[in-house]
Formats: C-alpha cells, structure tokens, sequence
C-alpha cells in the first residue's frame, strides 16, 4: 500500500506543488466571491441577476489568473487552464440537456449572447467551479496522502462537497432567474432535477484519478492540461448521461 501511494504522490506532484495556507486563502476568497454574488443577485437585485452572473465569473476569473502567477500558484494555473478547456467543451453537454432529454431539460432565463444553447458566461463559469470543487479533492488528498486510503477518502470528500455545492447554486441560480429545470420524475424543490447534482458528484468523484492519470503522462503544463479538459468535458456529458438514466430512465 506504501508503494501505491507513493506512486499516486509523484504523479500528483505537479498538482500538490505549493499548496498551503496561500492557497487556501484565494480559495477561500473565490468561494466566498462567487456565493456573495450569486446570493445578491437571488435576493438583493431582483430582474438583475445577469449581471452579477458575469461579474461572479469575471473577478474569480481575475483572482485565479493572479493566483496562478504566484510561485506557490502551480495548482490555480494547471487548474485554470484545465477548467477554461472542459469549460468550452461543455457546451455540448448543454445542448443534450436543453435539446435532447425528455424530462428535466435545462432552461436558461437569460437574454445574451450564446454559444450552441449556452450562455456567453457558462464556459468561464465551469472553469471558477472546477477550480474551487477540484481544489477540495486535492487539498485533502495533500494532507491525507501518507494514508492507504487517503485518495478514496479525498475523492469522496470532493463528490460529496460537489453534490451539495451544486444543490444549492441550484436555487440561488433559480431564484435569480438564470436558469430552471422543466419537471422531472425525481426533483429538489421546484427548480431542480435531482439527476444534475447527482451527476456533479459523480464526475468530481473523478477528478483525483484524472488528475493522477495526467500526472503520469510527460507532457508540458499546456498539453496535460489541454487533455485533461477534454477528458473532463467527456466525463460531465458521461456523469449527467449515467445519473439521468439511473433517475428518470432512458430518454
């Protein structure tokens, strides 16, 4: 078990590098941006939501940028790039949930620009979210990892921190009028299909072992991370596929 984990240790070297109290203090400080945000925009402005949608991303954009700049910032660069990748990927994802599903189907309440069915600030606003749900994963696992089951523990950790982090953007997403679920078979409240948090946690449930597979590979910062957002893009079409069909059945 010793040798298993040392392994895991040096293929996540290029991810665990100088991770710390920095580290966790910009994480801090763009979960709490992103949640202050969204919650004025659900509670406090009314008919304007949009607009601290794209603020939310923006200003997470600029401290995540300024983060992977730093010596100590190797995660926020290897992840940002990773995340703005998966992030335009996803617009494909989007277009089975607003088009192609039976039940559940995602609606956008926004009137901008789009990609595909997307609006102009959903790709930037996965690569903020993969940055910060990734980063829970990660950090566990850097603290955990002298432990034979410190990746099972970290993987879960972050599946579960996805699942509800989710569930609530869910509402406050709903309540500032961004977007709504049409009814399915299994909802949260009236706002969400059940199957879109439960896919969120299965596919960060993936990221520790994506991560490593990377890690594995000897490729420079850009490639792995232009693979990585590729298979991650793959992994949530696959993720919202497999909860969809567990919770309402095939389409």
């Amino acid at each position: 078990m010793r040798r298993t984990s040392r392994r895991e240790e040096d293929a996540l070297g290029y991810i665990l590098a100088g991770l710390g109290p920095r580290t966790d203090a910009v994480w801090l400080a763009g979960n709490a941006i992103g949640l202050g945000l969204t919650l004025a925009a659900a509670f406090l402005f009314p008919g304007h939501g949009l607009i601290f949608a794209y603020l939310a991303v923006a200003v997470r954009l600029a401290l995540y940028t300024q983060a992977a700049a730093w010596p100590d910032g190797v995660y926020f660069d290897q992840m940002l790039r990773l995340g703005l990748v998966a992030g335009f990927f996803e617009i494909f994802a989007d277009y089975v949930l607003v088009r192609l599903l039976v039940s559940g189907r995602l609606v956008y309440l926004t009137r901008d620009a789009v990609l595909l069915e997307s609006p102009l600030y959903m790709p930037f606003a996965w690569a903020c979210v993969i940055v910060e749900l990734g980063y829970v994963s990660v950090r566990l696992y850097s603290l955990l990892r002298e432990r034979p089951w410190g990746a099972w523990v970290a993987s879960l950790a972050g599946g579960l921190t996805a699942m509800i982090f989710i569930g609530l953007y869910e509402y406050f997403a709903f309540r500032a009028g961004w977007w709504q679920y049409e009814p399915a078979r299994v909802m949260i409240g009236p706002y969400c299909a059940a199957y879109i948090p439960l896919g969120e946690g299965m596919m960060f449930l993936a990221m520790l072992p994506l991560l490593t597979w990377l890690g594995q590979r000897d490729e420079s910062p850009a490639r792995r991370a232009f693979r990585g957002g590729i298979a991650f893009a793959a992994i949530i079409l696959t993720s919202y596929v497999v909860a969809y069909v567990v919770l309402e059945g095939l389409p």
